[in-house]
């Protein structure tokens, strides 16, 4: 899952427009990546403004998971 979600954010920061997807909506914005159950649930928690908070939200997440 980690992987998964590393990979997510990195095209969120080289792609823009996936970015802004992935803030409105990151599941919808995921689709078709092949994400499992546990990433998409991880993903659907977060609400943020931004990439930079989005990301924030997600590394405590996954830090929680270690």
């Amino acid at each position: 899952m980690r992987r998964q979600l590393n990979y997510v954010i990195g095209q969120a920061l080289v792609n823009p427009t996936f970015g802004q997807s992935l803030l409105a909506n990151p599941v919808e914005a995921t689709q078709g990546l092949g994400l499992d159950t546990r990433a998409l649930q991880a993903l659907s928690n977060i609400r943020a403004d931004s990439l930079d908070q989005f990301a924030g939200q997600l590394s405590r997440m996954l830090s929680t998971l270690s």
